[in-house]
């Protein structure tokens, strides 16, 4: 049920999506097989806006099309599943909004998720 302050829901791995419920958000812990049921619930649940983490695009695939139309539900995959370089900068404001990692530990990747915001970046 969404909560009084947001209207905005994430989905995905546990491991993942756990931690931005301190952004505000509400957060549904899912695997590939329950997450079109749980984007369908959250939808009929009156969300406005579904992140949903990459790697369940194509359970996905559907519901995102059913919706594409339409202003509202927004439902938008977000880049985890293999976080790359490239997405060092959304991982760092992230970080920088919220002023806190929220995207985990680092996994590998330079000034990526896991590592302290620097200094001058801190909120």
């Amino acid at each position: 049920m969404p909560s009084e302050i947001s209207r905005i829901a994430v989905v995905g791995p546990e491991d993942v999506v756990m931690g931005m419920g301190a952004a505000g958000v509400d957060v549904f812990a899912v695997q590939e097989g329950d997450a079109r049921s749980r984007v369908e619930e959250l939808v009929r649940a009156g969300y406005q806006v579904i992140f949903y983490t990459d790697n369940l695009a194509g359970a996905l695939k559907d519901v995102v099309k059913r919706f594409s139309q339409d202003a509202l539900p927004c439902i938008v995959a977000l880049p985890f599943s293999g976080l790359k370089d490239e997405f060092d900068p959304l991982v760092r404001a992230v970080a920088r909004a919220v002023g806190a990692n929220l995207l985990g530990p680092d996994k590998g990747r330079t000034g990526g998720a896991g590592e302290d915001i620097p200094k001058e970046e801190k909120v």
